[in-house]
């Protein structure tokens, strides 16, 4: 059953009649909803012109005790996955299949059968005393990689695929775990707090450095160690401002990111071995954060199948100031190359009810993320249900306020995002058009690591997003590009932002002065890095611009004082530490602060560089748009951002409002007045504009 039954191209699905075309989804989760309305929510999701539904297929759900299986309804009816899947498919539906093992969706143990966990506390994660379960646990997670809890998965896909191989050409995506590292708890308690399962640390550690390092005085030399063999190094239980025990922490981190995806690749590899096709998507892997996604799919490459890196979008009440981490998740998403761009989360219900969001903006959200470039988009969740038997992780309930409650009555949402589909569903063209950036943000993910380090050190700290949110809030649409694989002399973008810190790999330092002694545009804030990947002092990326001498002017003490930079004929206002230039002659000083010069510009061969000693962040909306209009040279006023999609005689712009008064803005010559938190869309064919608010 390996056959592909679906191809992409301009990271769209291809249709029968061989043209690209949107894949419109509802999240419809048979395990939480009455059998009863199963048919009334699936023919309420066609009536709003989806065609394809979504749904986890819990473990925990279906093997009720250990090797006691129930997928039709024998012991509770909303158990019967055999009928569900011959309902979607009779139907007219695709799927979007999701057995997991791990599927958090608010479940008990994410999926993970209560039986497993007390019959195999061997294979559950261990704090860093190596007995005792981490205290920040949720709930008690498993390890990764454990040979029981492996077989246990298997076995759970050998008896799953007994039901969705009927289904298999139906299948659009085939997701593998959800949210990799057990809601969160994997690395947001800090790097210290799990895994040291004795599985891990004795029989899989050893090998992955020796992987990494290929000699155990490669690993020496970073650490500033003395170890005879790889066997003997033992993870790091604290971290300390030594130059090796920050080393040995971010390779720690590291260590535990791949482990979370050496166990999808395992579950992906399996379930293709068993059938199939793919493509197999990678759900928000939040092995740290988001930084760390393009990480997930090089360790993923090399497959026979194709591997898709898809992302969440709950912004909630979307605003100027958080607009810009909300794109940035698509771009984040988009950075890894996949063939088919996906959302397989979209905010389609309030979530108040757990984590406190009394509204959504749905309008910007939804006309967002296909202006964005996004070609399929799920509604998360579609209906309301409940936990049937205590299967809940929060409640019993599963009210979240979603277009249809759980008996299938709509909501006012419902009929929007049905107007929407409509729209969509007769503009096919759409698919084929391809997402215009203005500029570019270059990101390292040893920076998202580092920010585990910033409880010890502060310097260490660093947020792409804070940039992001600038970008957005300011109206300049971006992409992102992971300076690992950034090719300066390829494709090259025409403006490069890089909000560094205060450590850069050598060769992302080599890029970035190529980039722009090649013609390119850089402009780097936050911090010239005067350490390299190693944190051995290296100062090639301040010499090759032109900073002379850097000096770091600490943040006032109290946190509320800021420092005040002059830029761009404006007084802005910083809480961090500012850095300090002495640049070289042919310089412009375009920032000071109490007379020292935290900001220059100059030509570098046939490019230009602007260095910032400060993080541009977003606080003050007009300051910064002066700001940033001044490093693009041009005057910043809308309150309404556009983004742009365009390609084979298609342009689909998407003027959003994200401020709760309404606006009126020129698109093309035309005046349109937005009512606050909505978005239009403008697309022209040929000679024919639509407008569409």
């Amino acid at each position: 059953m390996n056959g592909k039954p679906f191809s992409f191209r301009d990271k769209a699905l291809v249709g029968r009649n061989g043209r690209t075309r949107l894949v419109l989804s509802g999240e419809v989760q048979y395990f939480r909803t009455p059998r009863q309305y199963w048919r009334r929510i699936l023919t309420r999701l066609r009536e709003a012109r989806c065609d394809t539904v979504s749904t986890y297929i819990p473990w925990s759900w279906h093997e009720i005790a250990d090797g006691e299986f129930d997928f039709t309804g024998r012991t509770h009816p909303s158990r019967d996955l055999v009928s569900y899947l011959n309902m979607a498919a009779d139907m007219g539906f695709l799927l979007v299949l999701k057995p997991g093992p791990y599927v958090f969706g608010e479940i008990k143990n994410g999926g993970i059968p209560t039986w497993f966990s007390k019959s195999h506390p061997e294979a559950l994660a261990r704090g860093p005393d190596g007995k005792k379960l981490a205290p920040a646990l949720k709930f008690p997670h498993v390890t990764y990689l454990h040979p029981a809890y492996l077989a246990h998965a298997r076995h759970w896909f050998d008896e799953a695929w007994k039901v969705l191989a009927p289904h298999a050409g139906r299948a659009l995506l085939w997701q593998v775990d959800n949210e990799i590292n057990h809601s969160h708890c994997f690395f947001w308690y800090g790097p210290h707090s799990l895994d040291y399962n004795p599985s891990l640390v004795k029989n899989v550690l050893p090998g992955w450095l020796a992987e990494k390092f290929g000699t155990i005085g490669s690993l020496n030399a970073r650490y500033r160690s003395r170890h005879r063999d790889f066997t003997s190094v033992l993870p790091p239980v604290d971290c300390t401002p030594d130059p090796g025990s920050r080393c040995r922490t971010l390779d720690w981190i590291e260590f535990k990111e791949w482990t979370a995806v050496a166990h999808v690749r395992s579950m992906c590899d399996y379930l293709h071995a068993l059938g199939a096709a793919g493509p197999f998507a990678v759900n928000a892997p939040f092995t740290g954060w988001a930084t760390a996604w393009n990480n997930t799919k090089r360790w993923l490459a090399g497959t026979p199948y194709e591997v898709i890196i898809t992302h969440v979008d709950y912004p909630g009440m979307l605003n100027d100031s958080n607009l810009g981490e909300t794109l940035g998740l698509i771009q984040y998403a988009r950075s890894c190359g996949n063939s088919f761009e996906v959302n397989l989360e979209t905010q389609a219900c309030t979530v108040s009810k757990i984590w406190g969001k009394h509204g959504a903006s749905y309008d910007l959200t939804h006309k967002g993320l296909v202006g964005s470039g996004i070609n399929a988009v799920n509604y998360y969740w579609f209906n309301d249900g409940y936990n049937f038997l205590g299967t809940g992780h929060y409640q019993s309930t599963h009210e979240f306020h979603s277009p249809l409650n759980v008996a299938g009555r709509p909501r006012e949402h419902y009929f929007g995002i049905k107007r929407l589909n409509s729209f969509l569903k007769a503009h096919p063209e759409i698919a084929a058009t391809t997402f215009r950036p203005e500029v570019s943000v270059g990101y390292l993910h040893d920076w998202g690591r580092a920010n585990f380090l910033a409880r010890w050190d502060p310097d260490f700290e660093h947020r792409t997003n804070a940039l992001l949110n600038m970008l957005g809030g300011c109206g300049v649409a971006f992409d992102l590009v992971d300076l690992v694989d950034f090719d300066p002399g390829k494709g090259a973008p025409r403006m490069l932002f890089v909000q560094s810190a205060r450590f850069m790999s050598r060769e992302a330092m080599a890029k970035l002065v190529h980039y722009a002694r090649a013609g390119g545009r850089l402009v780097i804030s936050n911090h010239l890095p005067v350490l390299d990947e190693n944190m051995t002092p290296c100062q090639d990326l301040a010499r090759a611009l032109g900073a002379g001498r850097t000096c770091d002017i600490p943040a006032k003490p109290g946190g509320m004082e800021p420092n005040t930079i002059a830029i761009a004929g404006k007084e802005i206002f910083v809480f961090d530490r500012v850095q300090s230039f002495r640049p070289v002659r042919g310089a412009r000083r375009i920032a000071e602060t109490g007379g020292a010069v935290c900001g220059f510009e100059r030509a570098i061969d046939k490019g230009r560089a602007t260095v910032l000693g400060f993080k541009l962040d977003y606080m003050f909306t007009d300051l910064h748009r002066a700001v940033v209009g001044s490093i693009l040279g041009k005057r910043l006023e809308s309150p309404c951002p556009v983004l742009i999609r365009s390609g084979h005689g298609t342009t689909l712009k998407t003027v959003l409002n994200p401020d709760d008064e309404p606006h009126v803005t020129a698109v093309d010559g035309r005046r349109i007045r937005l009512p606050g938190k909505t978005a239009a869309w403008v697309l022209a064919t040929g000679r024919k504009r639509t407008v569409f608010i």
